[in-house]
């Protein structure tokens, strides 16, 4: 029972972390707090692309947490799974304009 609310919040924290950096991207991008429609035109295809990613991350299995330990398997299995995310996510951003 305990493993299993470690990982909720583990990927609760995943979750966070994804939005906040959206936000912030759009903060950036567009120098001033992002506005509702900004966010809204964003969120959704976004939203897509995160789910994909947390499946991602649990089919190559960093959210077992015994495996998730800080030596140079994780890290080398954690930078593989963020490439992979990158490289798959970048034709669905270019392919938004078709959908959103």
């Amino acid at each position: 029972m305990r493993n299993k609310l470690r990982k909720i919040y583990l990927l609760l924290g995943d979750i966070a972390v994804l939005y906040l950096a959206l936000y912030l991207t759009l903060l950036i991008r567009y120098t001033q707090q992002p506005s509702q429609h900004v966010w809204q035109v964003h969120f959704w295809p976004f939203s897509i692309t995160f789910l994909f990613w947390i499946v991602l991350f649990y089919i190559s299995d960093l959210y077992n947490l015994h495996f998730a330990v800080n030596n140079s398997k994780f890290f080398n299995n954690t930078l593989r799974c963020v490439i992979r995310s990158i490289v798959r996510g970048w034709p669905q951003k270019r392919l938004w304009k078709y959908f959103f």
